[in-house]
């Protein structure tokens, strides 16, 4: 019985010492999903256009007639490739400082952009 519950403790806690870095997000992976955002162009895929509600101006530049907290990024409105960009790095990093200052956890606040 004791060997029973030691096998436990010790599987439980061979666990918890591998969960953080199996089960969290690290640089390398929020690199290579820039690298394949970029690689496919999704900042200019009509679906993140349309969640961004951004229209092509007469220059041939994007920009969103809306403000505030639609965008993560501060300049976001106006560069739908800065908006990705850092929608990935705020999803997909462990602990960015930016993160604290949204209301709610942003898989929640953003579920579109996220999916």
């Amino acid at each position: 019985m004791f060997a029973k519950v030691l096998n436990l403790v010790f599987l439980v806690f061979v666990i918890l010492l591998k969960a953080p870095s199996s089960w969290g997000f690290s640089i390398s992976r929020t690199d290579s999903y820039l690298n394949a955002a970029q690689k496919q162009n999704l900042a200019y895929d009509i679906k993140w256009l349309k969640l961004g509600h951004y229209h092509k101006s007469l220059f041939g530049k994007y920009e969103s007639s809306f403000r505030g907290p639609l965008f993560i990024d501060e300049d976001g409105y106006k560069s739908p490739a800065k908006e990705l960009e850092t929608d990935i790095k705020m999803f997909f990093s462990d602990n960015n400082p930016q993160i604290n200052k949204f209301p709610r956890p942003l898989q929640c606040q953003y579920l579109a952009r996220r999916n």
